[in-house]
C-alpha cells in the first residue's frame, strides 16, 4: 500500500524544516520514472531445492509500505511486473517455512527485469511454541482459518497482485465474513481501501485487524504511516510503541518511531530509536539520515557525519545515495569553513 508520491529533492542547507523523511526521498511511485520493470522471486530452501506453492509473498517499498502481493507457484517462483523505479523489500512467510526478508534492492530506472532470490529455513514443529511466536507478519489466529475464507484470501492476493482493488477488497469482505478473526484479511482489506483512496475505510479495516490480533504487524505499521501522514504524531507513537512490544525487534517500528521521534523534536529519542534500529539486521539505512538530521538539530556535527556515512556503507548506490553525498559533502565544507552546525532543509 504506497501513498507516498513525492519528487526526488535535493538537500542543501539553510534554515531547518523537519518533515517525515519518507516524504524526503525518491519513493517506488515516483511519477518521474519512465520505464517499467519486473521483479523475478525465486524462493529456496537452503539445500537449494524450491519452497513450496502457494507461500505468500509481499513487496514492501523500502522503509515504507506494502505495494503488492502474491503467492508462489510449484516451483517456487512470483513475478511482481510493472514496477516503478525505487528501492524494495521483498517478505516470505507461509505454512512450513520460517519467515524469511530479503535485503533492499533497487529497481533502476532503464533496467527492465532482475532475479531476487530468497532462502527460506523450514519452520520448526507446530508443537513448537516458538514456532507460534516466531513470526512477526504471520497472525496466530490466522493459522486456522477455515478453507472457503482461506480460498477467498487466495483469490484476494491475486485480485491484488493484478492490481485489481475493488474486486480484491469484495474478495477480503467475504473471507472476513466467514472467519471475522482473520486478522491478515482486515489487513489486506485496508490496503485495497488505500488503493482505493477511502480513507476512513481504510482506517477502520486496519484497526480492526489490530482489535482481533494485536500483534498484526502489518496492520500496526500501516496504521502508524496512516497517522504519520495525518499528522496525528502522538497516536502514532502510541501504535509504534505497540508494535514494538508485540515485537522488539522489528526494525521497521524502530525506524517509523525515530522518525516520528524528529517530527516532534524529540532528537535525543529519535537518535536512540534509530541507533537501537542499527543493532538489529536491518534494511534501514534511512534509519542513519533521520539520526544525522536530529543530531544536526543538537549541534553535533561529526556525530552527524559519522552516521550520514553509515548511510552510504548500508545504502552505496541510487538516487537516495546521491542525495545523501550532496548532503554530507555540504556539511564537511561547511565544517571546514565556519563553526557551529548545518542544518538541512529541503528544496525542489
Amino acid at each position: 500500500m504506497s501513498r507516498l508520491i513525492a519528487p526526488i529533492l535535493l538537500l542543501t542547507f539553510s534554515s531547518l524544516t523537519v518533515v517525515p523523511l519518507w516524504a524526503q526521498f525518491p519513493t517506488v511511485d515516483n511519477e518521474t520514472s519512465q520505464m517499467k520493470g519486473t521483479a523475478r522471486v525465486r524462493v529456496i530452501f537452503p539445500n537449494n531445492t524450491p519452497a513450496p506453492a502457494k507461500l505468500n509473498v509481499q513487496l514492501w517499498q523500502s522503509g515504507g509500505m506494502m505495494v503488492r502481493m502474491s503467492s508462489t507457484d510449484s516451483g517456487g517462483t512470483t513475478e511482481f511486473e510493472q514496477l516503478n523505479a525505487g528501492y524494495y523489500v521483498i517478505r516470505v512467510s507461509g505454512e512450513g517455512i520460517e519467515p524469511a526478508q530479503s535485503e533492499t534492492f533497487p529497481m533502476e530506472d532503464g533496467r527492465d527485469y532482475q532475479m531476487i532470490t530468497i532462502t527460506v529455513k523450514p519452520a520448526a514443529s507446530r508443537d513448537s511454541s516458538a514456532e507460534m511466536s516466531a513470526s512477526a507478519y504471520v497472525a496466530v489466529v490466522d493459522l486456522n482459518v477455515p478453507k472457503k475464507a482461506a480460498k477467498e484470501y487466495k483469490k484476494a492476493n491475486e485480485e491484488m497482485a493484478a492490481q485489481n482493488w475493488e474486486k480484491a477488497a469484495e474478495r477480503l469482505k467475504k473471507a472476513v465474513q466467514i472467519y471475522p478473526q482473520y486478522s491478515s484479511a482486515y489487513n489486506d482489506l485496508g490496503i485495497c481501501y488505500g488503493r482505493l483512496k477511502q480513507r476512513e475505510n481504510e482506517r477502520e479495516a486496519l484497526m480492526k485487524a489490530i482489535s482481533v490480533n494485536d500483534h498484526c504487524m502489518p496492520a500496526l505499521i500501516n496504521l502508524a504511516h496512516m497517522q504519520m501522514q495525518d499528522h496525528r504524531l502522538v497516536n502514532a507513537t502510541a501504535t509504534l510503541e505497540k508494535a514494538l512490544k508485540a515485537d522488539p525487534s522489528s526494525t521497521d517500528a524502530l525506524g517509523l518511531l525515530a522518525q516520528v521521534d524528529l517530527m516532534q523534536q524529540q532528537y535525543e529519542l529519535a537518535i536512540r530509536a534509530a541507533h537501537k534500529a542499527h543493532e538489529l539486521p536491518h534494511h534501514y539505512a534511512i534509519v542513519h539520515y533521520t539520526a544525522a538530521t536530529a543530531l544536526v538539530r543538537e549541534h553535533r556535527l561529526p556525530e552527524a557525519i559519522a552516521e550520514l556515512r553509515l548511510f552510504l556503507d548500508e545504502e552505496p548506490e541510487g538516487p537516495r545515495a546521491d542525495a545523501v553525498r550532496k548532503v554530507l559533502a555540504g556539511m564537511q565544507n561547511q565544517g571546514k569553513s565556519a563553526p557551529g552546525a548545518p542544518t538541512i532543509a529541503k528544496t525542489q
